[in-house]
């Protein structure tokens, strides 16, 4: 398997097993929110899962964009023992890492909320039993980031994501075992239970893969990755410290805010970590292959191709989040004790931090660039910078628009470091990047998001109501949810870039992977029937050299044209028939099977009626797509004509004057 190919099918398994996983958290969230409501308690619990994020993100930071690539250059090029003291030895640091955090939240956490949040004296006390527990809970998720994110320098992501997976579904069963005695210390007993049993599994998966025990342990480690750890720990800790500070300016406002604003984030985080990180971890590996290769024009592919496919997956799910913010909120945590009050709060704020996403995307791939070539100790004077400026963007806006303003200043700080970061890494590091048509087409297809976010905000005006049952809002969403995605994909398909884009991400779900029956030039011949089939036919000749197969209608000629070629049939249709928009449906779903199981590299039509459709899922499978204006039309285009021109990589017409109509038709002359 190429290395290409098996990057694809890590991403689409990782990705799939980690919207699972996301999805499991938040049902987790749902069920403390419904229960609980948005109270006291229930801030300090999401405040103390906030802290356990902040924390993880911290160590796998440090861990992904130094010590995993250490790693696996020690593994290569040194002996075994020095590769298991290393492991170890790293091991070693972050249990005395652990022990410190837990040992600071279960004997001094009342001093510490007092000290560096704004709930009231109050309900920390009667917080302190929870705070305790979910303190062994921080330390677990500790010693679980650093041992699941060994796995990839073996190269393995999917394990990791499988046992994430199982470790939501454990918290869910323990969390709604205690849930009848509405004991909020149960809920963080049933977490904590969770993580232990993550931790024991993911010790026997690492011992069978590795060969050795995870165990305590001392080496030397080189001045590189000292430099390296360094710098990244100071920029991490700066990034942890603002989220920090971000945590105190939402802790502040009334009681319930914070867990309806850090429901909105979470949300955002999640669409965030399945849609972008599993895409640039993965991809990240790639690129360090890549640099110790010296292929520049690899890491230069590699980076174009997947942030292109990346961002053309993640605009039309942000324009979606966005439209459709306060709804989203509402079939998720609109239950029980959760009022209309926080889901507003809530559905504003995941608006606003959806925005970030696009943002990150940038963010994230710019620091693959940077672990690939070992430049952290350069950049952490920039991650600290951003982390300071973040901060007061985020009290500015935060004084100046309210708590909504809080997203708008992340926003703005990350977009900054953004623009700061890639002009020097593509200035100093990485001339041979050429990333301005990657620009173009986030900046294009942002344009055709904002479309589809108008789309959907007037849809959400005339069609929905914040009376809706769960049902009805589930419904409402699916719709709406469909119909933005049609838009954002079919307006998108007018630009070829996108069309390579949807090709490529379809390729990684294994939809567009050619047969291995034949090597030769498939053709698809496309036609109603008629003349327009008479038409084709006279191509038959000109493309009898490559494989080919005749796709249109079943009509009286059908039986003698199948004993000379291979021919696929769909159902005749005319536009005067009452059931003809369902009957170009059915035409359309058997369209989509035949050419899923030919999978042409090229459609030659001649019009009309089905074999438009038959055009449009071509292009979106990958296909070429050349089209032949009828012989009958001298002067004036044909709808069929009309609806394939924007997509067609060759327009042709058989008449002079006809070229006057179509922007980009070549006149080819008659058939006949």
């Amino acid at each position: 398997m190429s290395q290409k190919t098996s990057t694809n099918k890590n991403i689409v398994i990782s990705m799939s097993a980690s919207l699972i996983g996301k999805m499991l958290v938040l049902i987790q969230s749902t069920v403390i929110s419904a229960v609980f409501g948005a109270n006291g308690q229930v801030d300090i619990m999401f405040y103390l899962m906030s802290i356990i994020v902040a924390v993880t993100s911290f160590t796998s930071a440090i861990n992904q964009l130094v010590l995993v690539a250490d790693i696996m250059k020690v593994k290569r090029s040194s002996s075994c023992d020095d590769y298991k003291n290393l492991v170890r030895f790293l091991y070693t640091i972050y249990i005395g890492v652990g022990l410190i955090i837990f040992a600071a939240f279960f004997f001094f956490g009342q001093m510490i909320f007092t000290a560096i949040t704004g709930f009231d004296a109050a309900t920390i006390a009667a917080s302190l039993p929870m705070i305790r527990v979910m303190s062994f809970v921080v330390f677990f998720s500790i010693i679980n980031s650093y041992l699941l994110d060994i796995f990839s320098s073996y190269k393995i992501f999917i394990m990791p994501m499988i046992n994430d997976l199982i470790k939501s579904i454990m918290i869910i069963g323990f969390v709604l075992i205690p849930i009848g005695r509405g004991n909020i210390t149960m809920i963080a007993a049933g977490m904590l239970a969770a993580y232990v049993i993550q931790f024991v599994s993911i010790s026997i998966s690492f011992k069978r893969v590795s060969g050795f025990h995870f165990g305590f342990g001392f080496t030397r480690l080189s001045s590189k990755t000292k430099r390296n750890s360094m710098s990244v720990v100071i920029a991490q800790t700066a990034n942890f410290l603002q989220s920090m500070a971000f945590y105190w300016v939402v802790s502040i406002l009334p009681a319930g805010y914070f867990t309806a604003i850090s429901l909105a984030r979470k949300l955002a985080v999640s669409v965030m970590n399945v849609m972008i990180v599993q895409f640039a971890v993965v991809v990240g590996i790639d690129l360090i292959d890549y640099n110790n290769k010296g292929d520049n024009e690899g890491i230069n592919q590699s980076f174009n191709r997947y942030l292109k496919t990346a961002n053309y997956v993640l605009l039309p799910m942000t324009a979606i989040i966005i439209a459709n913010a306060v709804p989203i909120i509402k079939l998720l945590f609109g239950h029980g004790k959760f009022s209309q009050a926080s889901i507003i709060i809530a559905g504003n704020n995941l608006a606003v931090f959806s925005l970030i996403l696009i943002v990150t995307l940038w963010d994230v791939f710019f620091q693959r660039l940077i672990v690939a070539k070992q430049l952290q100790h350069k950049t952490y004077l920039y991650q600290v910078a951003q982390s300071i400026v973040t901060f007061f963007f985020v009290l500015g806006f935060y004084f100046i628009l309210g708590y909504i303003g809080i997203g708008f200043g992340l926003v703005t700080g990350n977009l900054l470091y953004d623009i700061v970061i890639g002009r020097w890494l593509l200035h100093h590091n990485y001339r041979f990047m050429r990333i301005g048509e990657t620009l173009i087409y986030t900046f294009v297809n942002m344009c055709f998001a904002t479309f589809a976010i108008g789309f959907g905000l007037l849809i959400r005006r005339f069609f929905y109501h914040i009376d809706f049952s769960t049902w009805q809002v589930f419904v409402y969403l699916f719709v709406s949810s469909i119909l933005m995605l049609g838009v954002y994909v079919l307006i998108g398909l007018i630009w070829k870039p996108n069309r390579m884009s949807l090709a490529s991400f379809l390729s990684m779900l294994g939809i567009t992977r050619k047969s291995h029956i034949s090597t030769k030039h498939n053709v698809c011949l496309a036609c109603s029937s008629g003349g327009h089939l008479t038409q084709i036919l006279q191509l038959v000749p000109v493309v009898s050299k490559y494989d080919y197969f005749i796709l249109t209608e079943d009509c009286e000629i059908s039986e003698a044209l199948a004993k000379k070629h291979r021919v696929h049939l769909i159902t005749l249709v005319n536009r005067k028939m009452k059931a003809f928009p369902f009957l170009m449906l059915a035409n359309a779903v058997k369209t989509w099977k035949i050419l899923r199981k030919e999978k042409p590299d090229s459609i030659i039509s001649t019009g009309a009626l089905s074999s438009v459709a038959v055009c449009y899922i071509g292009k979106l499978l990958g296909c070429k797509v050349i089209f032949i204006e009828s012989f009958a039309k001298v002067r004036n285009p044909t709808i069929s004509g009309k609806l394939v021109h924007p997509i067609a990589d060759v327009f042709i017409v058989q008449h002079k004057p006809m070229l006057d109509h179509y922007k980009k038709a070549v006149y080819g002359g008659s058939l006949y």
